[in-house]
């Protein structure tokens, strides 16, 4: 759970508490801070802005109005007498004053972790055994001799089997949604209580994360009408109080019966929907990086997300690349609002970042807004801007193109360089071979 410090020039910010104990600089005037050794003590209070910017603010302005770090707007900060309390919002807040409450689940209908891990390990032995015995019945099997030469099969015949790599063959980004792959037979949907087990079983390290981009690149092709960066249920509500892009890209990377299991035409805080939410979707998360669930009441136990879109540069303090007009030379891909499409990139597909990484500030990745969107501001990939790919080597941050390719951009890069790469027509050309390299997601193995 985020730190809450308080520097002596005034400004407040929330550190990650990987920083406990360390000394870090001022992100306002560079004065070197300590942050406290005990996170019990410097626990804050989750507010949450119009703007989509979210933070922790400290135990002495509970109940009172502050300013907005992000864009200076006066919002309220949960006091002791709202009815969730503890940072949650006030009947007619979201997440620190911004709309209907979101009426999270109480602690009983928890996800039974306990109960989802002993099953799952009673699981794993049954099939050891089950695998165990199969190999050993095959190996005292007697063999049977096989042929010297085989007769080819009429079920594929060499015509046949050339339109059938013909027809695996076909262009990517054709703008056309790809038929979901059928059922198996007599296999039943899971539950909503059942989706964290579902999706969090894969094979391998690397293989889950290297499928994101080619995920993005069919979800990008299709029809305009069907993207949204934010899916919203009440338009008057904040974007963090809606569904984040990343929930319709779920079918694309092979989970649309977890897709299934929203309910839509509910609230994000409604219990099905959180307990979806709570699914890890391995194709969100970076090996690298352990960091996987939302620590701390009110959203304890939530997945996170390790890859956020990219709304464009954030040039001023009050600036929100996210609700800047898509025409704007400031705008990136993803507005809360719309998504750029295709024809829209001027600066051409292949020179515009659509995905980064999100640093030190993962946040669930069923909500919308800031948590899900972000712009590049500076400092860079520091531990409070919210971009950044954790233990690559040379810092910075792997970024996914418009084009579907994937990049890796120094920690050392000119920030000219990427703000450039962030913006859809700023009118730049940029030489990505110095500093931003062509990567291999397989690379992202975990210990």
């Amino acid at each position: 759970m985020p730190v809450v410090v308080s520097c002596r020039c005034g400004q407040r910010f929330a550190a990650n508490e990987q920083l406990l104990g360390q000394q870090v600089p001022c992100p306002a005037c560079g004065n070197l801070l300590a942050i406290g050794n005990s996170i019990g003590t410097a626990q804050g209070i989750y507010v949450s802005c119009r703007c989509g910017r979210a933070f922790s603010a400290p135990e002495s302005l509970r109940g009172r109005d502050t300013r907005c770090p992000a864009c200076g707007g006066m919002i309220r900060v949960p006091g002791n007498s709202d009815p969730m309390g503890g940072g949650l919002p006030a009947e007619d807040d979201v997440f620190g004053g911004l709309g209907p409450a979101l009426p999270l689940p109480a602690r009983e209908p928890e996800i039974p972790w306990d109960t989802l891990k002993l099953m799952g390990a009673v699981g794993a032995t049954v099939l050891v055994l089950v695998v165990a015995g199969v190999s050993i019945m095959n190996a005292m099997r007697p063999r049977p001799e096989v042929a010297a030469t085989a007769a080819p099969s009429s079920a594929t015949t060499p015509a046949k089997a050339a339109e059938e790599k013909k027809s695996s063959a076909a262009p990517r980004g054709s703008g056309s949604l790809p038929p979901p792959p059928p059922a198996p037979p007599n296999e039943a949907e899971p539950s909503a209580e059942s989706a964290v087990s579902v999706s969090s079983e894969k094979s391998g390290p690397a293989a889950p994360i290297a499928k994101l981009p080619r995920g993005v690149e069919d979800w990008y092709a299709q029809p305009g009408a069907k993207l949204a960066s934010v899916r919203r249920t009440d338009p008057t509500e904040p974007p963090t109080a809606h569904f984040s892009w990343l929930t319709g890209l779920l079918p694309f990377l092979g989970h649309q019966k977890l897709y299934d299991q929203f309910d839509f035409q509910q609230s994000l805080a409604e219990k099905r929907n959180v307990v979806v939410g709570a699914a890890l979707i391995p194709e969100f998360l970076n090996p690298l990086d352990d960091y996987q669930r939302w620590r701390g009441y009110p959203l304890d136990g939530l997945a996170l997300t390790h890859f956020v879109g990219i709304s464009g540069v954030e040039d001023a303090r009050n600036v929100v690349a996210a609700k800047l007009p898509r025409t704007d030379p400031r705008a990136g891909v993803f507005g809360y609002d719309e998504v750029a499409r295709a024809e829209d990139i001027a600066d051409g597909q292949s020179q515009t970042a659509m995905i980064a990484g999100a640093g030190n500030l993962a946040n669930p990745w069923v909500f919308g807004g800031g948590a899900t969107i972000r712009g590049a501001r500076e400092p860079l990939f520091d531990k409070t801007t919210g971009l950044g790919t954790k233990g690559v080597t040379g810092g910075g941050s792997i970024v996914v193109m418009a084009d579907g390719s994937v990049r890796h951009v120094s920690g050392k890069v000119d920030p000219r360089i990427f703000k450039a790469m962030c913006t859809i027509r700023g009118g730049e050309t940029v030489d990505l071979e110095q500093d931003a390299k062509p990567f291999d997601m397989h690379s992202l193995k975990g210990p």
